[in-house]
């Protein structure tokens, strides 16, 4: 199983997590890194995490999600067929920097992109793709 994490994913370590939604998403995610350790799932990286993470106001933070993501086995460099992608993408109502990451997630050929926002979800929805899209809450919980 091959899952891309996009940058709402890798922050969400670092939010509050006393709080409901945020520690049982926050929770889903330290899962999917140990599966990851464990070899159970392939995480995959790309540049345009790298550019996200790295324009983080947080030092520490980016330091940090920049250590952790070494277990990542790929890494994605965008190319004109992301960036067209991404185009496409966009033109359902994605943000731009989403629709890079959804497009690299297709590239990689992850069969899961995981994201814990909810309105990039709904709109990547209406997206024909063979990746799918879901909150790291839900892979685990549905081991989709």
């Amino acid at each position: 199983m091959i899952v891309y994490l996009d940058t709402c994913c890798w922050n969400r370590l670092f939010d509050r997590p006393q709080i409901g939604r945020v520690k049982l998403e926050t929770d889903a995610v330290l899962e999917l890194l140990a599966l990851a350790e464990q070899g159970n799932i392939k995480l995959i990286w790309s540049s345009v995490l790298e550019y996200e993470i790295a324009n983080n106001p947080n030092n520490e933070i980016a330091d940090a999600i920049k250590n952790v993501a070494k277990i990542c086995e790929t890494t994605i460099t965008l190319t004109e067929d992301i960036v067209h992608r991404a185009s496409i993408i966009s033109s359902y109502g994605i943000d731009y920097f989403d629709a890079l990451h959804f497009a690299c997630s297709e590239k990689s050929n992850a069969d899961i992109f995981a994201t814990v926002d909810d309105k990039l979800l709904k709109r990547i929805s209406k997206i024909t793709t063979h990746v799918h899209c879901v909150n790291p809450l839900t892979y685990i919980i549905q081991g989709i």
